[in-house]
């Protein structure tokens, strides 16, 4: 039965390929984006030949994983092993090559078919590999458990929604997650859900979401970026930024009325807006300046320090750049909230000690955003209809925006450790012969 469900996965796998695919490469080619089908295939070239040292595959998905694995990533290479980091979005790709490329290789992750799976395993020879999050690929990972390579699974977390839709295949996932050696989940409720849905339970561990472990290391090129936005959105002691991290598509036309409407009572305040897909900086420039706002877009090149006339909003179309940007916030409203699209990361923003608040709609970090709201950490909005009245109460009460911040702050140390924890796991599931030298 189990061999006939992965059959049938593989064909409906084939198919979403090759209806998605050329979709994904026109949109690509619009974009000025580069394709790289050919390694995702399983024709990897460039790639060094495995030294002396042990050798872990990481595999990140996109910017948020990559991100979230930093700090795992960077104790790896302390401890001296030879590194993968695999992506599946390009920009997840340049995250990754960013942050990682003078220390490990970073290569794209291959499709999910048998045959381009076997052909990386057995070009990269990976000691251990390592996922992040709930990258649950069936042909990968039964491929490397053929290859007699163990897989782990970091920093897992199972939101509602997938919690929903992997229930009803359990009896399918069952043998698939017994090929898994090892389940470091993000919380309890998420080591209950992934052994509901048949991971055995002397594998599942809970050692924490890495994302509270999150340090925004600022290059030169990022802390010139910061100040140049300083000096054009914050020019006076007085002036208030409110940055809109990580917004999606029917988002940033609620937050542009809000800031309208609140504008005049507050001339002092600008926005600073980042889409979640920086793809979608043209269109989300043009409808701030359809508004009749003073607009300059970061992919444009248009932050010029000799500016002299005033800017309302800037749009922050670029990849890697929003956490360090957080720090210059007085408040922060995370995207993906308030319209129902499951929410964005918090962490990031509360490692800056900032004021919070979010939409209604935090259904794939529920729980991360409970502990804040608990703790008095971050404020909710109830609906869209509440984000007008929520901004202009914290803007208008400068002590309980760093009442919150301070809080947040509190939160993101009490809970970090995950790192340490995850590594611990990742080293005891080497092979033997690496761990009994």
């Amino acid at each position: 039965m189990f061999q006939v469900a992965t059959l049938f996965y593989s064909c409906l796998y084939t198919i979403a390929l090759l209806i998605y695919g050329p979709v994904r490469i026109l949109r690509s080619v619009s974009q000025g984006q580069s394709i790289d089908i050919l390694s995702r295939l399983g024709r990897l070239t460039n790639t060094p030949s495995r030294g002396d040292h042990p050798t872990i595959w990481l595999h990140a998905v996109s910017v948020g994983e990559v991100n979230a694995a930093r700090s795992v990533i960077h104790r790896l290479k302390q401890l001296g092993y030879q590194l993968y980091v695999s992506t599946t979005t390009q920009t997840g790709q340049l995250q990754a090559r960013k942050l990682f490329s003078n220390f490990a290789q970073v290569i794209y992750f291959p499709f999910d078919w048998k045959l381009a799976c076997r052909r990386y395993l057995r070009h990269i020879k990976p000691d251990l590999v390592v996922l992040v999050e709930t990258e649950i690929w069936p042909n990968f990972i039964l491929t490397a458990k053929d290859l007699k390579i163990p897989v782990i699974l970091i920093n897992g977390r199972i939101s509602d929604k997938s919690f929903r839709r992997y229930s009803k295949a359990r009896f399918l996932l069952r043998p698939l997650l017994s090929s898994i050696s090892h389940f470091c989940m993000q919380s309890h409720q998420d080591m209950e859900r992934i052994y509901g849905m048949g991971a055995p339970r002397e594998r599942i561990s809970c050692t924490g979401n890495l994302k509270f472990d999150f340090s925004a290391r600022l290059s030169p090129e990022n802390q010139a970026l910061k100040e140049a936005i300083s000096k054009i959105l914050k020019r006076e002691a007085r002036d208030l930024l409110l940055i809109c991290g990580s917004t999606k598509p029917g988002e940033e036309e609620l937050l542009l009325s809000a800031f309208k409407n609140i504008r005049p009572a507050f001339p002092q305040l600008r926005l600073l807006l980042a889409p979640r897909h920086p793809h979608r900086g043209d269109e989300v420039t043009e409808l701030a300046r359809s508004q009749g706002f003073r607009c300059l877009q970061r992919s444009k090149d248009e932050l010029k320090l000799d500016r002299s006339d005033s800017v309302d909003i800037l749009v922050l179309d670029s990849i890697g750049e929003l956490a360090s940007i957080y720090d210059l916030g007085d408040l922060v409203f995370i995207g993906g909230s308030l319209v129902p699209t499951g929410g964005q990361n918090v962490i990031e923003a509360a490692a800056c000690g900032k004021a919070i608040l979010f939409g209604p709609h935090m259904e794939n970090f529920r729980q991360v955003a409970r502990t804040f709201v608990e703790a008095g950490a971050a404020i909710q909005l109830s609906s869209p209809s509440s984000l007008e009245k929520g901004l202009e109460a914290l803007i208008r009460n400068p002590v309980e925006r760093s009442v919150l911040g301070q809080r947040a702050l509190e939160v993101v140390q009490r809970n970090r450790g995950a790192a340490d924890r995850t590594t611990k796991v990742i080293e005891a599931n080497f092979p033997k012969e690496y761990t009994e030298t």
